[in-house]
């Protein structure tokens, strides 16, 4: 099952599990040489490369494939695999 970095508001267990309809494990992790940025059009930060920064996030361990739709529908996904220290 995949697991998932998630830098923003589905960092709140409470968040996370009204999203997933369940509660999830997760792990603290950084995101290392990325920079969270907030963006005035929109109502959640986005991350791109970013020399010399990190990211604290979430690892959201053994998701569904029901999950991943959940938390990432493809008309939001951007995402590229990523190697993470937890």
């Amino acid at each position: 099952m995949p697991n998932l970095f998630v830098y923003g508001t589905l960092m709140f267990p409470e968040v996370l599990e009204i999203v997933l309809g369940h509660p999830q494990k997760s792990d603290s992790a950084l995101l290392e040489e990325y920079r969270r940025y907030a963006l005035r059009t929109e109502v959640f930060p986005i991350i791109r490369s970013g020399s010399g920064h990190r990211v604290k996030g979430l690892i959201i361990r053994d998701l569904s494939s029901e999950d991943i739709e959940r938390v990432n529908p493809p008309t939001l996904c951007h995402g590229s695999p990523l190697s993470l220290r937890s």
